[in-house]
């Protein structure tokens, strides 16, 4: 529910920006928008289908427009949005049980022309008031700075950073293997850990560096699957080695041999428009840097405060980069050496011991009132 506060008798248009993760499995969103208990609106969000053109209607959006008329600031007009609902594990081996409906990007109160320049520079747009229960918080903690930052302007909430505990992975003989960690997301349903490029700058590395290989370990739902043979083609002829649904056991052995780890989830992705689509944090990336392997990371996001650049690992702003930065590790096994005896260190400040103290003191803080 949102309340729109008007002069009194003042014809207002609200234009809602709607959005949906909905799977081709699962029912479209059928959207239902009441006016102060009076005039319904309904639209229709389609699910999710492969294309250009839906690729670029999903990045913008469903728009649904509708007119309140004040009541003056004693008398706000009441905006209910209520949609049907879905639950993406029972469509998907995803594991995500939650009951999802769709989510309201931004509010734009104005004329076509005004929402049109808030399209298009995103920061100008309207956010929706934070929900009261939010204000009824003693505390609010995040897995990152990153997070921390959208927590606050997109709901107007101070928040504190609380990383995860994350178990430390047991290093062993180094070979040369990069490796890289995570589920197999198409672009456009999910959070894309981006193999496809990772593959691509892997191509552009081989040639200068034949006797390397790269290893992708990561789950990956039926749904998914024609993401994967898009990977796996795009990896004929080269020393890719795909490890699907992996053991903790297979996963720990690479990591203890893997020499150097890459992550590119966000990799040409809009922050200020899909934040969404970047790593908030990055559990693998520091279970890598537990094992001893130098990680290189996308310069944004979650991991980019994991990995302190030239310190712990590495950061590249985009493929070239990627391949720019790991061929210059291959060439320094000193350097090499030296940024994975940091990164090890480096894990230790996510340790279960360091995640205990941080929310002791947490606690404590909201116990005394100090």
């Amino acid at each position: 529910s949102l309340h729109v506060e008007a002069p009194e008798g003042e014809e207002v248009p609200v234009r809602l920006t709607l959005t949906s993760a909905r799977t081709p499995s699962v029912p479209d969103a059928c959207v239902r928008i009441d006016v102060d208990h009076r005039d319904t609106h309904e639209v229709v969000i389609p699910a999710q289908r492969a294309g250009l053109i839906e690729r670029i209607r999903r990045r913008f959006g469903s728009t649904a427009v509708i007119t309140t008329r004040g009541g003056g600031p004693d008398n706000p007009v009441e905006v209910r949005i209520r949609s049907n609902t879905f639950v993406p594990s029972d469509e998907s081996e995803a594991g995500d049980e939650r009951r999802l409906g769709v989510a309201l990007r931004s509010v734009h109160l104005g004329g076509p022309i005004s929402a049109a320049i808030g399209r298009v520079f995103p920061f100008l747009e309207t956010q929706a008031e934070p929900a009261p229960f939010l204000r009824s918080y003693d505390r609010v903690l995040c897995n990152s700075a990153f997070t921390c930052s959208w927590v606050n302007r997109w709901w107007q909430t101070d928040s504190s950073v609380l990383h995860p505990p994350v178990t430390r992975k047991p290093p062993g003989s180094k070979e040369s293997i990069i490796l890289s960690v995570g589920r197999f997301f198409a672009p456009d349903r999910g959070h894309c850990k981006k193999q496809h490029e990772m593959v691509r700058a892997f191509r552009s590395l081989h040639a200068t560096a034949p006797r390397w290989e790269l290893h992708l370990v990561g789950g990956c739902s039926n749904a998914d699957r024609s993401y994967l043979d898009q990977v796996r083609q795009e990896a004929e002829g080269l020393p890719v080695r795909f490890h699907i649904d992996a053991s903790g056991r297979d996963l720990a052995a690479l990591y203890g041999k893997a020499a150097i780890y890459w992550h590119a989830a966000g990799i040409g992705e809009s922050v200020e428009r899909h934040p969404e689509q970047l790593e908030h944090f990055g559990i693998s990336v520091v279970e890598a840097m537990s094992a001893g392997a130098v990680p290189i990371v996308y310069c944004a996001g979650g991991p980019a405060e994991v990995v302190q650049d030239e310190r712990t690992g590495l950061h590249f702003r985009d493929l070239d980069g990627l391949v720019s930065q790991t061929r210059g590790l291959i060439d320094s096994p000193a350097r090499r050496a030296g940024l994975s005896a940091s990164a090890r260190a480096r894990a230790n400040d996510f340790s279960m011991d360091e995640f205990r103290k941080r929310i002791r003191s947490e606690v404590a803080t909201v116990v005394t009132g100090l």
